[in-house]
């Protein structure tokens, strides 16, 4: 069975990649002021690694699209980095201490959406 989902969006997004993660992982590391989080899923085939990527980029790029998104959750999105070895993708950002404090300053204010 296929899934695959439209939104009203003229692209097909291929969710049945997802299915086909064999293993995943995340790691979280301290570099100076700076926090790395990296997060590696491994698939049955190249393809699937392909398709969850332009998956997540799609997702990317409609969540930097929506108004009134504080800039700190813009900063954030701009620091994701996708990428495929062989058969593993891998997302990771990283933020420093004070990216940290904006972002959880900026949640807590009353109006915002995040």
């Amino acid at each position: 069975m296929s899934h695959h989902w439209q939104a009203g969006l003229p692209i097909d997004l291929p969710l049945d990649a997802l299915a086909d993660i064999e293993t995943a992982g995340v790691s979280l590391a301290k570099n100076w002021q700076s926090i790395v989080l990296t997060i590696r899923m491994c698939f049955s085939s190249i393809e699937s690694a392909e398709d969850v990527e332009t998956l997540i980029s799609l997702v990317i790029m409609m969540a930097g699209a929506q108004p009134d998104v504080p800039e700190e959750a813009l900063e954030l999105l701009e620091a994701v980095d996708v990428s495929i070895d062989g058969s593993c993708l891998d997302i990771s950002f990283e933020m420093t201490m004070s990216q940290i404090v904006d972002l959880i300053e900026s949640a807590a204010e009353e109006e915002s959406p995040w």
